[in-house]
């Protein structure tokens, strides 16, 4: 591929993802390629995924995992995020139709290399999107590090959740269930208005 214009037009960058077949995060007229994740890292994002669609079932939020690119139009921001889930139906960005611009809540996963460079999620790019409603990561040392917009000002509130209670009964697994699912459960009856 040829040299790439900087600063990079959303254009550009949408062709340099077709062209290098390469998932990239796009900010402010750059592009970084993602790096792929470590076998701990796909265990969590999988079964992260497994729980929340469980959780939300046939309701009006969904589960998306890092397949879907998210695009927030108040910063510009493209990024594949570890999941998201979205209340209603998918709002698409008028210049990609592969990008989602109405997450509701997105999950990070953090390695050791991200870690320190996300302030709590709550202050990034990813937490001024209008529609967001929660911003989770999951940090290394096995702890879940929650942010929530409040409803009337729209601030961010951030805190550490410890590991979460056992499943229900029954669960052959026996696997602990975080308050990200918890959280996450709650929104398909709220987005129904129930």
């Amino acid at each position: 591929m040829s040299e790439l214009p900087r600063p990079l037009s959303y254009a550009a960058y949408l062709a340099l993802e077709a062209e290098t077949g390469v998932r990239h995060e796009y900010l402010d007229g750059e592009a970084w390629a993602m790096a792929g994740g470590t076998v701990r890292h796909a265990k969590l994002k999988t079964n992260l995924t497994a729980d929340l669609s469980v959780a939300l079932g046939d309701g009006p939020c969904q589960a998306y995992d890092s397949d879907l690119k998210l695009r927030m139009l108040e910063t510009g921001l493209a990024t594949y995020a570890d999941l998201a889930v979205i209340c209603g139906p998918v709002a698409r960005h008028p210049d990609d139709r592969h990008a989602a611009t109405n997450p509701t809540v997105v999950f990070e996963v953090l390695s050791p290399s991200t870690e320190g460079g996300t302030a709590e999620g709550s202050s990034g790019t990813s937490g001024q999107a209008a529609s967001l409603r929660h911003y989770v990561l999951r940090r290394r040392a096995s702890r879940w590090w929650r942010c929530s917009r409040e409803a009337i000002t729209g601030a961010w509130c951030c805190g550490a959740s410890a590991r979460g209670s056992r499943r229900a009964a029954g669960d052959r697994r026996g696997a602990r269930r975080g308050p990200a699912v918890s959280a996450a459960a709650g929104l398909s009856t709220s987005a129904s208005g129930a």
